[in-house]
């Protein structure tokens, strides 16, 4: 594994482990966020929740969010935080339910990705790597502790061949959480800049630039993929005027093009 994939998987660790002590205290703003949306005034709770969100990660916060945006009327911003809400507890059936009933409205088909089994989630890479280390050292120093007792062969090799095979099967978990992670980590959600409409249909151009025709339209709350470069980090042109633009695609890479940073959010904030 590469010091990038060591670094990317231990800083999603370090959020979901601060989400969980964290993420659902009793935080005064988070509550002033909620009294305010159940007063009526949804602008002032979502500018409080999105002020939350840029430093704090937690599925009640990114859920209240989903459902505000969803009130709001902004059903590709209301996806995204439903699916930020849902890696952080992904068996939350409520979230589960009220995401799909945002993307009917939007338009888009069910995000294949949530379709993953949770053993191997994204999320789950922390788990299978430490299961893995305490085995490993554990088998050590077990096999370290019955050499000297003279077990007979046949004992020895039965308990070495379990270790190893239990060390293979959590090796092999832990790549498929990882390349999930992998996988995940490109993922992001279209979202219509607010200028344009709540629910404008978002271009894939093509060329990096607003000058350019576009390849198609797509609706916002749809999961594209950025493309990456050799170094692994997405693929970015910055036009003379600042804004950077990122080449996307949809899953299949039926449908390309590039879009600006404000056309669409990330499930994994990096």
């Amino acid at each position: 594994m590469n010091h990038r994939s060591t670094a990317l998987w231990l800083l999603l660790t370090f959020v979901l482990l601060y989400s969980k002590i964290f993420g659902e205290s009793g935080d005064r703003a988070f509550y002033d966020a909620v009294r305010a949306e159940a007063s009526g005034d949804l602008q002032l709770a979502r500018s409080i929740y999105e002020e939350l969100a840029k430093n704090q990660h937690s599925a009640n916060l990114h859920a209240n969010l989903a459902n505000l945006y969803f009130k709001l009327e902004d059903y590709g911003r209301s996806i995204l935080h439903f699916r930020k809400s849902l890696l952080l507890n992904p068996e939350n059936r409520e979230s589960i339910s009220n995401l799909s009933f945002a993307m009917e409205m939007s338009g888009v088909k069910k995000a294949e990705s949530l379709k993953t089994n949770p053993a191997f989630s994204a999320t789950a890479q922390f788990i299978w790597a430490s299961c893995f280390t305490i085995l490993l050292w554990g088998g050590f120093l077990l096999i370290a502790l019955l050499v000297p007792r003279r077990l007979n062969s046949t004992t020895l090799t039965g308990y070495t061949l379990l270790w190893a095979g239990t060390l293979s099967f959590l090796a092999w978990g832990w790549q498929e959480s990882r390349e999930q992670f992998n996988f995940l980590r490109r993922e992001v959600i279209s979202v219509a800049i607010k200028s344009d409409g709540k629910n404008a249909p978002v271009p894939l151009r093509r060329f990096a630039g607003k000058g350019s025709n576009y390849n198609t339209m797509v609706n916002p709350g749809t999961s594209l993929f950025l493309d990456l470069d050799r170094s692994g980090n997405p693929r970015m042109h910055q036009g003379p005027d600042g804004e950077k633009w990122f080449l996307a695609r949809s899953k299949d890479g039926a449908n390309k093009g590039w879009i600006t940073e404000l056309e669409f959010g990330k499930i994994i904030e990096l």
